[in-house]
């Protein structure tokens, strides 16, 4: 289970290379709002071409 860390509107994010789960670092909760997952996977999409 690999994991990237990823910066986005201030704040650090795990994206799981698997599932595409997201975490907010040190908070460890999944992010609830679809707008901002969908942001921080475009972050990590183009980050990972």
């Amino acid at each position: 289970m690999s994991k990237q860390l990823i910066s986005f509107d201030g704040k650090y994010y795990f994206v799981d290379e698997d599932t595409l789960d997201i975490i907010e670092v040190h908070l460890d909760k999944p992010l609830l709002d679809i707008k901002q997952q969908k942001e921080i996977l475009k972050v990590y999409i183009k980050d990972n071409k």
